[in-house]
């Protein structure tokens, strides 16, 4: 460690003992002293030390990319959190409109000792939002993109930041044959039950160590095999997306949604077998998948982000 590196690093601890002191002074909250106080200062001095040691992260920033904006120490303050919010999951499950906009960092460190049913209401609260956010993002840009597919197909010419914007997403999706065509393809949602399944099976419910320690609920890999970090958990949703979006393995997964976008409906169930590159376990997986969907119920939240509003949510076979 450097000594400017070192200078920053004793500043922020020094800095948080004091502001925790004046903090119990005035009565602040831990988590208002967080988000107010302690978060904005180590931003500030992260961007002072060398770049070197800064967390890695390989992740493009994509137009649609989110940032948390809600810190906790407790499993109890989260669940204050989305109470204050009027936040529940019954009421997601019918109205379209209650998801509040809460990006969680990270699990709070004693989010594993709640009993099992608390911990499964926190965990979908948790993740439910950053889904929808993601989402909503994806379906701004795929609107854009089709207005620009109806502009172009009308014989117009697009302008030179709508030409830069295709080829930075052409990049960022690695689409090959670099046409609008084939990267609307790719610039679409993942069901919100999906992405919700797939956190709970490889995740634990949030309570693995990579989930604690790693921001990790999708069970992602380097490329040396070693597990990925995260950020935040922002990010491990974002990049899960991304991923299904963009890999070589799931191109049959994006082809089925093609067809189902079609027929006006994407529907979770027979995406589910697009997974099957996802695990070694092949069919196996896609089949617990789709008993987490149906078991929990998150078919229900696919309501969520859709381009059509689902008036009926039938019964699927598991």
């Amino acid at each position: 460690m450097n000594k400017v590196t070192q200078w920053c690093y004793y500043s922020v601890v020094g800095f948080s003992l004091l502001g925790l002191y004046a903090a119990s002074f005035y009565r602040l909250t831990p988590s208002l002293f967080w988000n107010k106080v302690l978060t904005p200062t180590q931003e500030t001095f992260s961007r002072a030390l060398p770049q070197k040691t800064k967390p890695k992260y390989s992740y493009n920033a994509l137009p649609y990319q989110l940032s948390p904006n809600l810190y906790v120490h407790s499993a109890d303050e989260l669940t204050q959190t989305f109470e204050t919010h009027s936040f529940s999951l019954e009421a997601a499950r019918l109205d379209q409109e209650t998801v509040p906009k809460l990006y969680l960092a990270k699990l709070p460190s004693d989010f594993n000792k709640q009993s099992p049913k608390n911990r499964q209401m926190a965990f979908l609260q948790t993740v439910l939002p950053i889904i929808v956010a993601v989402n909503q993002g994806i379906l701004e840009m795929r609107t854009h993109l089709e207005d620009l597919h109806t502009k172009q197909k009308s014989g117009l010419h697009l302008s030179p930041d709508e030409l830069i914007l295709l080829s930075k997403l052409y990049d960022d999706y690695n689409v090959k044959e670099r046409t609008l065509e084939k990267l609307l393809q790719k610039v679409d949602i993942i069901p919100a039950s999906l992405t919700l399944a797939q956190g709970i099976l490889e995740s634990g419910w949030g309570t693995s160590s990579l989930a604690q320690k790693a921001n990790s609920l999708f069970g992602h890999t380097n490329n040396n095999n070693t597990m990925k970090r995260f950020p935040t958990l922002v990010n491990t949703v974002e990049y899960h997306v991304h991923n299904l979006n963009k890999h070589f393995a799931y191109k049959k997964f994006r082809q089925k949604r093609s067809e189902l976008r079609q027929k006006g409906q994407l529907d979770a169930h027979s995406l589910a077998e697009g997974l099957k590159p996802y695990s070694e376990r092949g069919m196996a997986y896609v089949h617990d998948i789709r008993k987490i969907m149906k078991q929990y119920q998150l078919y229900e939240f696919d309501r969520h982000n859709s381009l059509e509003a689902r008036d009926q949510i039938g019964e699927r076979e598991a």
